[in-house]
C-alpha cells in the first residue's frame, strides 16, 4: 500500500514536465454542526494561491497570487449509517469573475477491517457573470487507512487517497477531467483534524493540450 502511494504522489511531477502546468497552494477550513441526530450543516472556506505557471517547468510567471476564494455551506441528511444526502451553495470571487454554484450530492461510507472508503456522486450547476449555465457530474472514490494499529483513535496519523471523475458541459461543448490525492493526517481528537497533501487535476482529458495542474494542499476539519 505505501508503494501505491508513492506512485500516486511521483506521478503527477512527471506528467507535468510535458505539457502547460500549473502549481501553487490549497488552503481548505472547514467546520461542522450537527443539528439533531439526522441532520448537520457543514461550511466551508478554500483559497487557491498560484505560485507557479510553466511550460516544460520554464517558469513565466513566479509571484505568489490568489486565484479565487470560495464560501461554501451545505445542509446534510443521513438517511442510513452508511448513506448521505446533501445540498448546498457556493460562492467564488476569483481574478476573471465572481460565480454561484448549486450542488446536490449522495454519499456512501463503508469500513472494512482497518480502510474506510466512500463514494460521492455529486450534479452541480455554476453561473458566472452574463455566461451560459455551466453543469457538472462528478464521482469520487476515496479511502482512509490509520498508520498504526486497526482503528483510527485521537492524536494517531492517518493517509488518505482519493481519484475523481468530472464532466461538464457548457453551450454543448462537452469536457472531462481527472483528478487524483493523497494526503497525510492527523486526528488531534474525535472530530478535529488536519491533513497535508498533493491534488493533481487533469484537465480537457478530450482535448488536444490538455491542462496539467499541480497543487500542495492544506485542510483543516472542526467539529
Amino acid at each position: 500500500m505505501r508503494q501505491v502511494l508513492l506512485i500516486l504522489f511521483l506521478l503527477p511531477l512527471f506528467s507535468v514536465a510535458q505539457d502547460p502546468s500549473q502549481s501553487g497552494t490549497i488552503l481548505d477550513f472547514n467546520a461542522s454542526q450537527k443539528l439533531g441526530e439526522k441532520w448537520s450543516l457543514k461550511a466551508k472556506v478554500q483559497s487557491r494561491i498560484s505560485l507557479i505557471q510553466s511550460e516544460n517547468f520554464e517558469v513565466s510567471q513566479g509571484k505568489a497570487e490568489m486565484r479565487r476564494l470560495d464560501l461554501q455551506s451545505m445542509l446534510q441528511r443521513r438517511l442510513s449509517p452508511k448513506r448521505v444526502v446533501a445540498a448546498g451553495l457556493m460562492h467564488r470571487s476569483s481574478t476573471l469573475s465572481n460565480m454561484w454554484r448549486f450542488m446536490q450530492q449522495v454519499a456512501w461510507v463503508n469500513e472494512s477491517f482497518q480502510f474506510k472508503y466512500a463514494q460521492r456522486l455529486r450534479l452541480d450547476q455554476s453561473l458566472r457573470g452574463n455566461k451560459d449555465w455551466e453543469y457538472r457530474l462528478r464521482y469520487r472514490l476515496g479511502a482512509q487507512f490509520p498508520l498504526s494499529g486497526l482503528r483510527l483513535d485521537a492524536e494517531e496519523s492517518y493517509l488518505i487517497t482519493g481519484v475523481e471523475a468530472l464532466a461538464k458541459t457548457r453551450n454543448q461543448k462537452e469536457q472531462l477531467e481527472a483528478r487524483a490525492t493523497a494526503a497525510y493526517g492527523f486526528l488531534f481528537n474525535q472530530g478535529n483534524k488536519g491533513e497535508i497533501g498533493l491534488d493533481y487535476r487533469l484537465d480537457g482529458l478530450n482535448s488536444p493540450i490538455p491542462d496539467h495542474q499541480l497543487w500542495v494542499s492544506l485542510a483543516f476539519f472542526l467539529k
